[in-house]
């Protein structure tokens, strides 16, 4: 049985939906405490901001703003494993390792249509 290559841009567009509604749901919380003093508020800032850069990113024909938004992505899914171990949970990185592998897609095919 052979692949369909059809399915290959709905399937990107899909995972950048789903990072993007990921993110903001994962960090509105945090985002709206308002605690300027804890570093929590701004990874997650830059994470809410990074999850719609990438969904915003495929609309542009470089790769640029997908690849950092990937990279950034990436670090800050880092932290939350870093922190999770730290805590003693060590079923909670499965999430976070998903979201991983996700932007390792993205970082490699870019914005291939």
């Amino acid at each position: 049985m052979k692949p369909v290559k059809a399915f290959l841009p709905l399937s990107n567009w899909f995972l950048r939906l789903v990072l993007a509604f990921h993110f903001y749901h994962f960090y509105l919380n945090k985002l709206l405490g308002f605690n300027y003093t804890r570093p929590v508020f701004y990874i997650a800032l830059i994470s809410i901001f990074s999850g719609f850069l990438i969904f915003f990113s495929g609309f542009s024909k470089r790769p640029t703003l997908t690849l950092i938004s990937a990279f950034i992505l990436i670090l800050s899914s880092i932290h939350q494993m870093w922190h999770s171990y730290k805590l003693g949970f060590f079923w909670d990185i499965t999430t976070p390792a998903l979201i991983i592998g996700i932007c390792l897609h993205f970082i490699g095919t870019g914005n291939k249509k």
